[in-house]
């Protein structure tokens, strides 16, 4: 059997972990409320946004209950993307290892493991792409009669009501004071009572936008002084993530609504049928398709530069 034949076969070895590592990773990720994300065998999928419910009130003697109405508003439509990348074993590297099946296997196994760390940053880089541009709305709209970005002064529900869920405040015990209050006095497109009670803020790792989260929120820490009581220790889970950008902004959500940013996963990462190329080298493909966008309009999430 020639050099080729054995990386050809250490691929093919491979391919199945491979697929269970990069799709264990990815999965990771679905329980942080941030997003909304499922699995599924569509290419494209129709969102309809919501914009409020019905359906309860008080009853007369003997009368039915109504049904549960859900108000809805403009769609969306969201098709998959196809990611992909390669390794390539070459000559020159099954001329160094000398036909040894050991060190090919070696070699093989060294390169699909920097393939799954490429595989997990891009993955990153396009999920949190959806927070990222959220105030300049660039790549990513929302569901509405006139998409803006996901973070908008105005964001204008069916029935012509309108909400504001971003600002520039640097995060801190006012601002977020303003945001809870701005939370609590939500109403849905008509009009009625839906409060948002923020449980989650999200920061990029390190920032100084981190620092603060932890000193809002952090829980078991006994004040000095009756002035250092802290009234929100322990009341928000902080989410520090290398995937912001912004080393300022923050970003709160009520995760007892489902998250607006949805990431749809057609086919996890996997490496496709290696390939002999005439040069002597050994070609592998990888492939992932899946798709993200603003399905729902964005009540439930709040965003500011914290630049000011």
């Amino acid at each position: 059997m020639n050099s080729q034949d054995v990386a050809v076969g250490a691929v093919k070895g491979i391919s199945e972990v491979f697929k269970n590592s990069a799709t264990n990773k990815i999965l990771e990720y679905k329980n942080i409320p941030i997003f909304s994300m499922k699995t599924t065998s569509e290419l494209s999928e129709i969102f309809t946004s919501t914009e409020g419910m019905s359906g309860v009130k008080k009853l007369a003697e003997s009368e039915t209950p109504p049904s549960l109405s859900i108000g809805q508003g403009a769609s969306v439509t969201l098709v998959a993307d196809t990611y992909g990348g390669a390794i390539e074993v070459t000559r020159k590297m099954l001329l160094e290892a000398k036909d040894n099946t050991l060190k090919i296997r070696e070699i093989v196994n060294d390169l699909s493991s920097d393939l799954l760390l490429a595989n997990n940053a891009n993955f990153l880089s396009v999920i949190y792409g959806m927070l990222n541009d959220g105030f300049t709305g660039a790549t990513y709209l929302t569901p509405e009669a006139t998409p803006v970005s996901l973070f908008h002064a105005t964001h204008t529900w069916g029935s012509g009501r309108t909400f504001s869920n971003t600002g520039t405040a640097a995060l801190s015990q006012t601002a977020w004071d303003a945001v809870v209050k701005q939370g609590g006095a939500f109403v849905d497109a008509t009009g009625k009572y839906m409060p948002q009670t923020y449980d989650t803020i999200l920061v990029k790792l390190g920032s100084s936008a981190a620092t603060m989260a932890k000193k809002l929120f952090a829980e078991k820490i006994s004040p000095t002084t009756v002035g250092d009581v802290n009234i929100y220790a322990g009341s928000v889970r902080v989410i520090e993530t290398p995937g912001i950008e912004s080393d300022t902004a923050w970003f709160a959500m009520n995760t007892k609504f489902k998250s607006p940013l949805y990431v749809g996963i057609t086919n996890m990462p996997y490496l496709d049928e290696p390939i002999k190329e005439k040069n002597g080298s050994v070609w592998t493909n990888c492939f992932g398709d899946f798709k993200t966008g603003i399905k729902n309009m964005p009540f439930n999430i709040y965003g500011s530069t914290g630049t000011v």
